[in-house]
């Protein structure tokens, strides 16, 4: 099973990203987020743990000495992949690009077949909004997405652990930027 770790959205911006699943659910469009049980996230990576104790040891400890910043949500955009995938993008700022270098340093080491996706120097940082929309649904879901006011800043709430199984996530741990294990 695919383990992932992601930063989390302080209250204010969670609840405007979910405002948009359910806006999305609502009209039709695409429900994918409000099924995979996940909270609005900015994925830092994914892979096959080789092992997931020591790994999650680990990111408490990497969380705990993180310095909590802002995060921007700034652009709606797009993957030019099969997946249909619709998002906000990051507005990529130097303590988002050396938290994330530091993490892929630490989780490289832990996984097998670490997501190429997710690797530095490949990495998109983005809060995905839709999964699997085909070209139709794809406009009606801009149109949506467009509807929230950007740019939207927020917090790092948490760094959170999770594993990933068809589009279905199960929490495992989530970890304060600069504090203790919040679950």
């Amino acid at each position: 099973m695919s383990l992932f770790v992601a930063l989390t959205l302080e209250p204010a911006a969670d609840l405007a990203v979910r405002s948009v699943w359910n806006t999305l659910a609502e009209a039709g469009i695409n429900r994918a987020m409000l099924d995979s049980n996940c909270p609005p996230h900015v994925t830092l990576g994914d892979g096959l743990p080789t092992d997931r104790d020591a790994l999650v040891d680990q990111l408490a400890d990497f969380a705990a000495s993180a310095t909590p910043f802002p995060l921007v949500l700034s652009s709606v955009g797009s993957f030019s992949t099969a997946g249909g995938v619709l998002f906000y993008g990051v507005t990529v700022t130097r303590p988002l690009l050396e938290l994330h270098e530091a993490f892929d340093r630490l989780f490289a080491h832990h996984v097998r077949r670490p997501n190429a996706y997710y690797r530095v120097g490949t990495w998109v940082p983005h809060c995905t909004l839709a999964m699997g929309l085909s070209a139709e649904q794809h406009a009606a879901a801009l149109a949506v997405a467009r509807g929230l006011s950007l740019p939207l800043v927020s917090r790092i709430a948490e760094l959170v652990v999770g594993e990933a199984e068809q589009a279905r996530c199960r929490m495992l741990a989530a970890f304060a930027l600069g504090g203790p294990e919040t679950a």
